[in-house]
């Protein structure tokens, strides 16, 4: 912080300083999350009243991994002799999924719904998202080294923004620099044109508002190269994806006369989102099993 304030600021300093903050308020709210949970994993434990059978066979650490760390939990392990069956009561009641977060959870089902769809199969496996670093970061735990690409019409809308800030939306070049971003975006060329963004502002009172609108190119110069990904082959652009939201989501929730409420338009898009994938069947059966288990029963066959 003291480096940061004393030397002159910079595009490569603010960004390192972010790294440096982001680290920091991570390290701090993962010691908060764990300490959170160990404690109500304590009030959990103290009030478990184990079923017929069950002998508690003490506590168990677990590294548990949240979305902003890993961090150990100490609770209770009960063991079913007849049945030959363990578990742990926190683990249920917070929700965790072999050691993972529920937040945490969420995310990984989508590598999950990835090898479900062939990507074990996959030569390569690119990841086009905007250029958000929860994102970015989420991409390298769940894909490793996947190809990461910034979508091309995301990059654009940013592009406009540093050309507002550099000359104003109204200027008369201003639609002409923006289709040469674009030329030269797709020809590889997002350091060239950081370089001589910030030579042009050099001096003037739009420095740090262009410097700050840079920052998203700055940062994202790797997930950038369109030239060479469009040479191998891959989209740059999520207008097919987008296309499936408009026609799986709009299509059910956005026709003449809906008003939806937010949990009422989350299960009606989760069960037209599960018929689009054809996986009802599959659906019903977890769900029939899930309330079947809670009377003991045998699972249905898959």
């Amino acid at each position: 912080m003291a480096r940061f304030q004393a030397a002159q600021p910079t595009g490569v300093a603010v960004a390192q300083l972010e790294v440096l903050v982001r680290a920091a308020v991570f390290k701090t709210a993962n010691e908060l999350v764990g300490w959170m949970l160990q404690q109500a994993v304590d009030r959990i434990d103290a009030a478990y009243q184990p079923k017929p059978g069950e002998e508690r066979k003490g506590r168990e650490n677990i590294n548990a991994q949240g979305i902003f760390g890993h961090f150990p939990l100490n609770r209770d392990y009960y063991y079913h002799p007849g049945k030959k069956q363990g578990h742990y009561p926190a683990d249920a009641a917070l929700g965790l999924e072999v050691g993972y977060t529920p937040a945490l959870a969420k995310l990984l089902l989508l590598r999950q719904e990835g090898l479900r769809r062939g990507m074990a199969t996959a030569k390569n496996i690119v990841l086009l998202v905007d250029g958000a670093n929860g994102l970015k970061n989420m991409g390298k735990q769940n894909f490793k080294g996947c190809v990461q690409i910034v979508d091309f019409f995301h990059a654009m809308e940013h592009a406009g923004l540093v050309l507002e800030e550099l000359i104003g939306k109204d200027h008369p070049d201003y639609k002409r620099r923006l289709r040469c971003w674009a030329k030269r975006l797709l020809k590889d060329k997002v350091q060239a044109l950081i370089k001589e963004t910030r030579k042009e502002c050099a001096g003037r009172s739009c420095a740090p508002a262009v410097e700050e609108a840079l920052h998203y190119f700055a940062t994202n110069i790797e997930r950038m190269q369109y030239g060479t990904f469009r040479a191998a082959g891959y989209f740059i652009g999520s207008g097919v994806v987008e296309a499936g939201c408009k026609t799986v989501i709009g299509g059910r929730c956005k026709q003449s006369g809906m008003f939806w409420s937010e949990p009422g338009a989350e299960n009606i898009l989760a069960l037209r989102c599960i018929h689009s994938s054809r996986r009802l069947d599959k659906f019903w059966k977890e769900r029939l099993n899930a309330k079947l288990a809670t009377n003991d029963c045998l699972p249905l066959a898959a």
